[in-house]
């Protein structure tokens, strides 16, 4: 396979105009929450939890900083196959730290990653040891912030943001390092294991990476049929957003790129809905987590390009790459809060070589936000007897 075509390495800081920042207060001035005279949970996100975000965003919320908090951490922009990828790049203590290659899903950013990388750079300060370092490479996929947006729809697709973060981590100098995932982001990292596996040492992904036989593959087995049951009931019941991000992304993008409160209520509900225990998003992660994220893609105007990952796989081909495909060890983190569960194993080993399976006691979609410790102690568990390979 071709090498991408990459360019150099420049240092990037998130520096938001005042422009935007005086049109986005405008904005929310005139906003106003809809009072929906059904109070059923599932009908979606609930509108007093959106007025009291929206309140908090309009008096006591500081961008600048956020700003200022988000830029502690090194970041780069780097050009490769004629598009900007952007990362952030912290490099962890002792001699030898593991390069890992990090990225995230929807509708998220390279900010929920964050909670994490202090543990995983210097695990020495949070009563680890200096040697299950790592030099953390997070990773934002094409057309989220402050990624460049897709050229054509096949930019949004993972096997060629695969493509790109090869080209990311070749730009940086790493000729071997691990790459872990969930949602959009481990089936990126699966396709890379596909691509390059003398590159990569090992994956370390979420359920996402997984795909689902026929539903009469397995009828034989009680274990998959009520997997699959609960899986087409999701997508039933959860499954609107997708179904228009697939379908309709630009007239969706034109309501979310004009209506703040709107794009906040299409995201937050998803921060409610599929992670654990965040029935009252504010009171898990608080104001400032939720608005972080809305801000993000709403400054960078990303709210509609960050969709297209739904668009790219509406035919349901190249999402995951076929069994077989993968020729490195993977280790999968799974959770029962996770929106899919957790799937049969027996469905992962048709597809890769499994040295670790992990059920958690806690932690949804979210992992590396909603429960850093865990999600990093099982990363060097993974990865530790895999490091002599780099």
């Amino acid at each position: 396979m071709t090498q991408p075509a990459t360019g150099s390495v420049r240092p990037f800081r998130i520096d938001v105009p005042d422009a935007t920042l005086a049109d986005l207060d405008r904005r929310l001035a005139a906003s106003r929450v809809l009072d929906f005279p059904l109070a059923a949970p599932d009908l979606g996100l609930d509108h007093g939890i959106l007025a009291r975000l929206l309140e908090h965003w309009r008096d006591r919320f500081d961008w600048r900083a956020v700003e200022q908090r988000l830029n502690r951490f090194d970041q780069v922009l780097v050009e490769v196959d004629g598009m900007d990828v952007h990362a952030v790049h912290v490099r962890g203590e002792g001699p030898n730290p593991l390069p890992l290659l990090i990225s995230h899903g929807w509708p998220s950013s390279f900010a929920e990653i964050l909670p994490a990388v202090d543990l995983m750079t210097r695990p020495s300060e949070f009563g680890g040891n200096a040697e299950d370092a790592f030099d953390v490479v997070i990773a934002s996929l094409p057309g989220y912030p402050f990624s460049a947006p897709p050229i054509d729809l096949a930019d949004s697709g993972a096997e060629r943001m695969a493509r790109r973060f090869r080209g990311l981590m070749t730009a940086l100098g790493y000729e071997r390092y691990g790459a872990s995932g969930g949602d959009i982001a481990a089936r990126v990292a699966a396709w890379i294991g596909a691509q390059e596996p003398s590159a990569v040492v090992g994956l370390h992904l979420s359920c996402n990476a997984i795909s689902s036989p026929a539903p009469t593959a397995d009828k034989a087995d009680p274990e998959a049929v009520a997997w699959l049951a609960r899986e087409s009931g999701w997508w039933d019941e959860g499954g609107g957003y997708e179904h228009i991000q697939r379908t309709r992304p630009r007239t969706l993008a034109v309501a979310l790129n004009d209506s703040p409160l709107g794009a906040a209520a299409w995201i937050v509900e998803k921060w409610s809905a599929w992670a654990d225990g965040a029935a009252d998003p504010i009171a898990r992660f608080g104001a400032d987590q939720l608005l972080t994220h809305v801000m993000l893609h709403w400054c960078a105007g990303t709210l509609g390009t960050s969709v297209l990952t739904y668009t790219a796989a509406r035919e349901r081909r190249g999402m995951r790459p076929p069994a077989g495909a993968v020729p490195v060890p993977v280790g999968f983190y799974l959770s029962e809060p996770e929106p899919h569960g957790i799937p049969p194993r027996s469905f992962a080993e048709r597809q890769y070589g499994v040295a670790r399976w992990s059920v958690l006691p806690r932690g949804g979609h979210f992992l590396p936000t909603e429960e850093p410790e865990l999600y990093v102690d099982d990363l060097r568990e993974f990865f530790r007897p895999l490091r002599r390979q780099t």
